[in-house]
């Protein structure tokens, strides 16, 4: 047997940027964020959930050319207010996620919890590609993947549109 595929070689080869960090990176990445799987929907989160726009499909074409907020009236911010802000993708996601879930908790967290495991995964290829080390990478990766004040992110539904973001602009540093 040659020395090449002893385990110790392999753990500390150029192949271990490639199986095994991204590996511990996603199994820390999802340990981390377990717990929200049990949690139900909260807060702002609930408002967005209940929103009938995305309860449908077929208004998404709308989401594109209308104001992207649900009317927030029993938040306390009076009748017929309004959060005035534009985001027609990230209400797609969640009319879709709809379709698939329904108001059911389970479904919106796993596609956090994923969504937020690919995020911490191409961090870690972008600082890999940045530093040309996999120990930076890993460490930069993880320290991002554990960071407690990303919880908010992962934990609740409407906070979402900033994983899909990390997703988009981590995705564009690799193509």
């Amino acid at each position: 047997m040659s020395d090449r595929n002893t385990p110790e070689q392999f753990i500390y080869s150029e192949r271990r940027q490639f199986l095994l960090l991204p590996l511990l990176l996603c199994l820390v990445s999802l340990l981390q964020y377990s717990y929200t799987l049990q949690s139900p929907i909260l807060w702002d989160s609930k408002t967005i959930i209940e929103d009938s726009k995305i309860h449908d499909l077929a208004n998404i074409p709308s989401f594109f050319f209308e104001d992207s907020a649900p009317i927030r009236a029993e938040m306390g911010m009076g009748a017929g207010a309004r959060l005035s802000f534009f985001r027609p993708v990230m209400k797609s996601v969640l009319a879709i996620e709809y379709a698939f879930w329904g108001a059911s908790p389970l479904g919106y967290h796993w596609v956090s919890v994923f969504l937020n495991c690919v995020v911490v995964l191409l961090f870690f290829y972008l600082v890999l590609r940045l530093s040309r080390r996999s120990d930076i990478a890993f460490w930069s990766a993880l320290l991002y993947a554990v960071n407690p004040a990303r919880g908010e992110v992962v934990n609740w539904v409407y906070s979402a549109s900033s994983l899909w973001m990390a997703l988009f602009v981590l995705m564009a540093f690799h193509l």
